[in-house]
């Protein structure tokens, strides 16, 4: 991860985004500027995962795998996004987010 990020430095990335729960487990948290939690509801997590061709029940079991999840990285999360609206709301919410973040880092 390190030789990625360094990379991704060099080359003047704006943001570079990991998936949090690699970086609460592996104690990384701490280097980042933000750790987004990115929620759902269950009911449309669950309808989300059968229309990208999963069963019912093999989408239920994906989503019980994940309990605790919210508890887990919860404490490190400097922002939360729900993303239970369709996909135009919740690109612009991500989106605003981001621009948001990117600003407030620009300040530093």
């Amino acid at each position: 991860m390190d030789a990625a990020l360094a990379a991704a430095d060099e080359g003047g990335a704006d943001a570079i985004l990991v998936e949090a729960i690699k970086l609460v487990e592996g104690g990384l948290a701490a280097l980042c500027d933000e750790v987004w939690q990115v929620t759902c509801d269950p009911a449309t997590q669950l309808a989300r995962l059968v229309a990208r061709g999963s069963s019912p029940d093999d989408a239920a079991q994906r989503i019980a795998a994940q309990a605790g999840l919210t508890e887990r990285v919860g404490p490190f999360a400097t922002r939360v996004i729900d993303t239970s609206g369709d996909a135009t709301t919740s690109r612009a919410i991500g989106e605003a987010a981001l621009a948001e973040a990117l600003e407030v880092l620009g300040a530093r």
